[in-house]
C-alpha cells in the first residue's frame, strides 16, 4: 500500500513541477515575444519619420545631376567664347579683359569649393550603412542630414559657378 501512494506521489510531483516549467517557459517567451514586437513597432515608427529625409537626398540627387549637365553646356559655351575673344585680342577693351580675369578667378575659386565636398557624401554613406546595420536611428538620421547638407553646399557652388560662366558666355 505505501508503495503504491509513494509511487501515486512521487508522479504527481514530476508532472506537477514539469507542468510550472513549461507553464514558466511559456510566459517568458510571450514577454519576449512582445517586447520584440514592440522593438519592431518602434522601428518602423522611426523609418517612417526618416522617409521624407531620403526623398529629399533623392530629389537633391537628381537636382544636382540637372545642374552638372547645365554647368556641362554653360562651360562649353564660356569656353567657346573666351576663344572667340582670344582671336580677336585687338578688339577687347581693358574693362573686358578685367572682367574676365575677374570671372576666370572666381570660377577657379568656385572649382576649389566644389573639391573641398568631394568625398564628404561617400563618408557619411558609410556612416548611414553602418547606422543602419546597429540599428542606431540616431545615427541614421545624422547621417542623413549631413548628406543633404552636403548636397545643399554642392548645389549652391554648382549654381553660383554656373551663373558665373554664363556671365563669361555672355561678354
Amino acid at each position: 500500500m505505501w508503495k503504491k501512494i509513494t509511487g501515486i506521489l512521487l508522479i504527481m510531483g514530476v508532472l506537477l513541477t514539469g507542468t510550472m516549467v513549461f507553464a514558466a517557459e511559456t510566459t517568458t517567451g510571450e514577454t519576449t515575444k512582445g517586447k520584440i514586437s514592440a522593438k519592431l513597432q518602434d522601428l518602423k515608427e522611426k523609418r517612417a519619420e526618416v522617409q521624407p529625409l531620403i526623398k529629399e537626398i533623392r530629389t537633391n540627387r537628381t537636382r544636382l545631376l540637372q545642374l552638372r549637365a547645365d554647368a556641362r553646356a554653360a562651360y562649353q559655351a564660356a569656353k567657346d567664347k573666351v576663344k572667340e575673344l582670344l582671336k580677336n585680342k585687338d578688339d577687347l577693351t581693358p574693362d573686358q579683359t578685367e572682367a574676365l580675369k575677374e570671372a576666370i578667378a572666381t570660377l577657379k575659386e568656385d572649382k576649389s569649393e566644389m573639391e573641398s565636398t568631394l568625398g564628404d557624401i561617400h563618408k557619411e554613406a558609410l556612416n548611414l550603412r553602418a547606422a543602419r546595420r546597429d540599428r542606431d536611428m540616431a545615427a541614421y538620421e545624422e547621417a542623413l542630414h549631413n548628406i543633404i547638407a552636403v548636397q545643399n553646399t554642392r548645389m549652391d557652388h554648382l549654381e553660383r559657378a554656373i551663373s558665373d560662366m554664363n556671365m563669361i558666355a555672355g561678354m
